[in-house]
């Protein structure tokens, strides 16, 4: 199995690929340098990518790139937070109902903060304010599901 991130260089462009899953058999740190020039570090042998290399790649790709995009780009990827160290530094942005509900969850990779939340009512009907009339999720673009993913667009 391919653990690596490779980033290779084409006439016309980059083509990029991420490592979906992590294969945790392998617990030693490793320190390789592969033929692309970059550097591998880390449990996962993600290549370490020099921050000038990341803002051109940032500068050619647009101003849509986020940040947490190009953290799957050579960076060692952060850990996850703990509900009370997410309601610490976030508190503020994050819903009434979220405060509750964020306890229910060990783990939090994350929070949604750009998006334009609902504000949920524990108890309330249609799902505390989140489901329309007739049981349906109501989408909001850019808030968590399960304080883990993204809703980016509704694709079915």
């Amino acid at each position: 199995m391919n653990d690596h991130l490779h980033v290779g260089s084409h006439a016309h462009g980059q083509i990029q690929v991420q490592q979906l899953f992590e294969d945790n058999s392998n617990k030693r740190t490793v320190l390789t340098t592969q033929p692309n020039g970059l550097t591998t570090v880390g449990k996962t042998g993600l290549p370490v990518v020099p921050e000038r290399q990341l803002d051109s790649i940032h500068r050619r790709q647009g101003s849509s790139t986020s940040l947490k995009s190009m953290e799957g780009m050579g960076k060692v990827k952060a850990t996850p937070m703990t509900p009370e160290q997410a309601m610490k530094q976030y508190m503020q942005k994050l819903t009434a109902f979220e405060h509750h509900e964020i306890f229910s969850y060990p783990e939090i990779y994350f929070l949604g903060l750009n998006a334009k939340k609902r504000q949920g009512m524990t108890g309330g009907p249609n799902n505390g304010g989140y489901d329309d009339d007739q049981g349906s999720y109501v989408q909001v673009p850019h808030d968590h599901v399960a304080y883990r993913y993204e809703v980016l667009k509704v694709i079915g």
